[in-house]
């Protein structure tokens, strides 16, 4: 039910953790992430996917009414369902697995920034962007880097948005 904005935000706040723990440590901040995003999912979901959880779960009581029934299990309906945390994990698993190559990526088209001088969130938004324009084929070029755009502008200053779209811009070039 999460929206594939809210998807890609959720792996961006996983790859957002690479650079602060041990690689071998990602999966297990990726499976925290997950449970907190399942256990709290208005602290993470945009307001149209909650509004989406709202109108079902209001749906299911009007048919439990309607029904009869008076024992309603609201945990039943999530907004977080097992398709969505399996495309996050997907996501961030194909991060993971290729960040030699996106980082190189990513170093090719900067034009003289180097990774480590990179804003953390930045990084991590290019990392998932480089990710989908390069090895993620479902994903349209064009959807990446609005995408990512729109990620910068929620979670980087104000230049950000310019200098992501631009290093995007020059990776779609490549191709």
């Amino acid at each position: 039910m999460m929206t594939r904005h809210d998807l890609r935000d959720a792996a961006f706040r996983i790859v957002f953790q690479i650079p602060f723990y041990p690689s071998q440590d990602i999966t297990d901040q990726e499976e925290n992430y997950l449970q907190q995003l399942v256990a709290e999912p208005e602290e993470f979901l945009s307001k149209a996917s909650m509004a989406t959880v709202e109108a079902v779960k209001a749906e299911e009581d009007k048919i439990a009414l309607a029904d009869g029934e008076t024992d309603y299990c609201e945990e039943a309906i999530s907004p977080v369902t097992h398709e969505d945390r399996e495309y996050i994990r997907r996501k961030v698993q194909g991060v993971v697995l290729r960040l030699p190559e996106i980082d190189e990526i990513l170093e090719q088209n900067s034009n003289g920034w180097k990774v480590p001088r990179l804003g953390r969130a930045e990084l991590g938004i290019l990392r998932l962007a480089i990710y989908e324009l390069k090895f993620d084929e479902d994903i349209p070029a064009k959807v990446a880097v609005d995408e990512a755009v729109n990620l910068a502008k929620t979670y980087c200053d104000d230049k950000a948005s310019g200098f992501i779209n631009g290093i995007l811009s020059s990776v779609m070039k490549e191709d």
